[in-house]
């Protein structure tokens, strides 16, 4: 869509992209110059390419694919009771880094950044 069609026009452009979900392309001089998409859309972009740029985070993701290809799986039924125990002195089944006494719990493995994630124990 020429940048002229599109300022003349951009109330209706804004409602079919919030509510039809469209994608509009403007141009200039015929050629791409921008695009007009939905924020939520545009706010799911973004945090993809923040994931992607962190190597820490591919690498957890990258690790997990391996664990999956290798069987190496924790049904969720069992995920879900160890996070459901009744705390420890240690803080021991929250499922978050602090303690029950609001005190810090277990740091997670150094360099991830990442609390650890369950794995099934290998016999």
């Amino acid at each position: 869509m020429p940048v002229r069609e599109f300022r003349s026009h951009l109330a209706d452009l804004l409602d079919e992209v919030a509510q039809r979900r469209e994608h509009v392309t403007i141009t200039r001089h015929g050629r791409p110059e921008a695009v007009l998409i939905p924020v939520d859309e545009y706010e799911e972009l973004e945090e993809t390419a923040e994931i992607l740029s962190d190597d820490d985070t591919l690498a957890a993701i990258q690790r997990g694919l391996d664990d999956l290809a290798a069987g190496d799986l924790v049904p969720l039924d069992e995920v879900r009771r160890q996070f459901e125990q009744p705390s420890s002195p240690s803080g021991a089944g929250l499922p978050d880094p602090f303690r029950a006494d609001g005190t810090r719990g277990a740091r997670p493995p150094t360099g991830t950044g990442r609390p650890r994630r369950a794995r099934r124990a290998r016999t």
